[in-house]
């Protein structure tokens, strides 16, 4: 493998950093595809898709909460997986409230069209890689 290489107005620490947190990423996406049977259709499903909803609040005022999904996956025709990346510095990081937030709302979103994931993932590159699936309960109870 060749690898990925990053240039610019970048130290030679930031180069380095992206470069391993890219690689990661690569080498995930290639596990990533093995997992889906090579079915590209399936593991990018949908990419970088807007979504939003109205959330109606008792005082009949609508809110609208918009976002965008980095990845939607189609594990099967039922099931859908949430798949959100982040690059952090810092390798003892972890998903926070706010990221938990964020995928709480984009699953709230999505089940307001139809559509709730059966598998909620936040994929981290720092730059190895840490995949943290997030159960529903964790999510249903995010307070920030």
């Amino acid at each position: 493998m060749r690898g990925i290489v990053a240039n610019d107005d970048l130290t030679n620490e930031e180069r380095k950093f992206l470069e391993d947190a890219l690689n990661a990423f690569y080498n995930y996406l290639l596990e990533e595809l093995t997992r889906f049977a090579n079915r590209l259709d399936h593991l990018f499903w949908e990419i970088e898709k807007d979504i939003h909803a109205y959330y109606d609040r008792k005082d009949s005022i609508k809110i609208k909460i918009i976002g965008r999904i980095d990845r939607l996956s189609k594990m099967t025709a039922n099931a859908i997986e949430l798949v959100d990346y982040k690059i952090l510095r810092d390798e003892s990081s972890t998903a926070n409230q706010k990221d938990k937030l964020q995928l709480a709302l984009y699953t709230w979103i999505l089940k307001q069209s139809g559509l709730e994931p059966t598998r909620i993932s936040i994929a981290s590159f720092c730059p190895n890689r840490k995949v943290i699936e997030l159960n529903k309960n964790e999510l249903e109870s995010c307070k920030c």
